[in-house]
This record gives structure tokens, C-alpha cells and sequence, in this order.
């Protein structure tokens, strides 16, 4: 099981490459979107000036949509991994996300020592 957890661990490591990847073109894209410089511009350079910025939302948006599932799917492999990873030590509760098991408590019950008759 530790060798499936390494497994995961190197999913993970590729995941995280890739999320870093498109949040470093999501703000290279933040940083050029064209910026007003004249206080006065004519209808045409307006027009213009509106589409290119429509055109980076967009962009940013779509990246947007691409980054929300890579990142749940990183926090469900993190999860997973260390399920994995611990599997076999018996101090690990699993997760009862990730298990058919039910987590139960470390509550102390006590009772009466048996006394022979």
C-alpha cells in the first residue's frame, strides 16, 4: 500500500505542475489586459477597447472553469493518498468519506469487575 501511496503522491506532484501552469497564464493574463491611457477616446477606439477586454474576461474565465475541478481533484488525492498510506497501521481511523467504515470513539466505558461467586 506504501507503493501505491508513492503512486498517488507523484499523481499529485504532476496535478500540482498543471494547476500552477494555468495560474501562471491566468495572471500573466491579468497583467496585459490593456489598460485605459487617454481620458477621451473616439467611438471606434472605445468599441475597440471594450472588445479586447471582454476578450481576456473571457479567457480568464475559461482558466477559471479549467482550475475548480484540478483543484478538488488535488484535495481528494491528497486524501486519498494518505488513506492509502496509513491503510494497514492500526492507530489510522480512515476516513469515512473515503470508506465504508464509520469513524467510532475512543470513549472509555466502564464497568464493574466480575467477582467469582
Amino acid at each position: 500500500m506504501k507503493e501505491m501511496s508513492r503512486e498517488y503522491y507523484t499523481s499529485l506532484k504532476l496535478l500540482n505542475k498543471r494547476i500552477s501552469e494555468l495560474q501562471k497564464e491566468k495572471s500573466e493574463i491579468e497583467l496585459n489586459i490593456p489598460r485605459r491611457k487617454f481620458a477621451s477616446l473616439t467611438a471606434k477606439e472605445e468599441e475597440r477597447f471594450a472588445v479586447q477586454i471582454a476578450e481576456h474576461e473571457e479567457k480568464i474565465a475559461i482558466i477559471k472553469i479549467r482550475l475548480r475541478p484540478l483543484v478538488n481533484m488535488k484535495f481528494d488525492l491528497v486524501d486519498v493518498a494518505r488513506e492509502v498510506y496509513h491503510y494497514y497501521d492500526l492507530y489510522w481511523y480512515r476516513s469515512p468519506d473515503y470508506s465504508m467504515n464509520k469513524r467510532k470513539g475512543q470513549r472509555f466505558i466502564y464497568s464493574e469487575p466480575r467477582y467469582k461467586d
